[in-house]
């Protein structure tokens, strides 16, 4: 058996392996079963390998997501149980652990059925070997309160960890800030097209079709109306083919078919696509992660994101930080509202369908400031000078 053959593997190798494999397979009277991702099947089904043997495709869906960190936990709980360990605390105390399994089951209770798993379920759009990475991600570099989080649960059975963390460790990966050639999750407010006017193509496309999926009677979105539209308010066809392999590169939406993107396919958007218009362009963290790798235009934009970055970095009080940060994140997402203002007024003054004529970072605004008096209101909380006092 064949186990998930990886779609970024040489297409030769892919044929060699197949075609020795089902060759002896044929001699030896033997059945064999070959498991590949959709678009890995659709992007080799026509290749002579395969039209050189009778095969019977069977489409099995992917296995939840928590199902399968939940017996990754297990094992690794069996395997450190009793065995004892020491490491050092964020405030610099060696932390000593007679039965490394504690530390398993605090992850467990972190991620498995709260909102940290759910979080790598859409992250991973049903893509397990993502969400083991992803997972490894956040467990070697998104703890910043190791001790704590280990007296916590000592003390009360319980600790959930902080999802911001866990998101910034997700994004970032090994890097020491974000870009999006090295992560997992997309940038929608750079389509990368070295014009200004089309910075925000990603998520006007996006936007639009999560906005049509709101329809319960919505099906796909064909690519020759999403070139209509967009041709509507000036963009040409390289562009737009541009955009759209880039969001399906993304996850952000893909293909009925799971083949490469055109203008003759019918798109959906996928679960991923859905959290980046409606959650996460308000969200604190990640706002902070993708403007580290966005184009900005403005000079005095650029002047002012550059200031208040450096005053971060030199002030040593939390909550005065957090509170550059809050200004910081405002910056930007008032600039990129500023600019998909220019593609929401074209899109009216052309006549587009409603679901082309909404602006989701005007639509999120409420939600954003929002967000950001929950991070001051918690820096407060955590490090004011009650927290002293207690």
């Amino acid at each position: 058996m064949i186990d998930n053959v990886d779609q970024h593997e040489e297409e030769g190798i892919q044929s060699a392996i197949f075609g020795d494999a089902m060759a002896l397979a044929q001699k030896l009277k033997l059945n064999l079963i070959c498991s590949m991702r959709e678009g890995t099947y659709v992007k080799n089904k026509t290749s002579p390998i395969f039209d050189a043997f009778d095969f019977d495709p069977v489409s099995i869906d992917p296995p939840n997501v928590q199902a399968v960190l939940s017996k990754r936990f297990f094992v690794a709980r069996n395997l450190l149980r009793d065995k004892p360990a020491s490491f050092v605390a964020e405030n610099g105390a060696t932390v000593n652990v007679s039965d490394l399994s504690v530390v398993i089951d605090l992850v467990q209770t972190s991620v498995l059925g709260a909102e940290l798993g759910n979080l790598i379920e859409v992250l991973a759009t049903s893509d397990i070997r993502l969400a083991l990475r992803m997972t490894r991600e956040f467990l070697r570099s998104g703890w910043t309160a190791s001790g704590k989080a280990l007296r916590v649960y000592q003390a009360t059975g319980k600790y959930i960890m902080p999802q911001h963390e866990a998101l910034r460790a997700i994004m970032i990966g090994t890097q020491q800030v974000y870009f999006e050639e090295y992560s997992v999750l997309g940038n929608p407010f750079d389509s990368r097209l070295a014009k200004s006017e089309a910075q925000l193509l990603r998520l006007y496309i996006l936007s639009a079709i999560v906005n049509m999926s709101s329809d319960r009677a919505f099906r796909h979105l064909d690519g020759e109306e999403i070139r209509k539209h967009v041709r509507e308010i000036g963009f040409g066809d390289g562009m737009i083919k541009k955009v759209l392999e880039d969001l399906c590169r993304l996850r952000f939406m893909h293909t009925i078919s799971h083949g490469a993107p055109t203008f003759e396919s019918d798109y959906v958007v996928s679960r991923l696509g859905g959290y980046i218009v409606r959650r996460f362009i308000a969200d604190l963290m990640y706002l902070e992660n993708v403007m580290m790798d966005t184009f900005i235009a403005d000079e005095f934009v650029w002047n002012e994101l550059k200031q208040q970055t450096n005053a971060i970095y030199a002030e040593r009080d939390i909550i005065k930080r957090v509170r550059i940060r809050k200004t910081r994140a405002q910056t930007f997402f008032h600039y990129m509202k500023s600019l998909y203002t220019t593609l929401h007024d074209e899109s009216v003054r052309r006549g587009l369908p409603r679901e082309w004529c909404t602006n989701p970072l005007k639509s999120l605004e409420a939600d954003f400031e929002a967000n950001l008096l929950r991070a001051m209101s918690s820096a407060e909380r955590n490090y004011g000078p009650q927290t002293a006092v207690g």
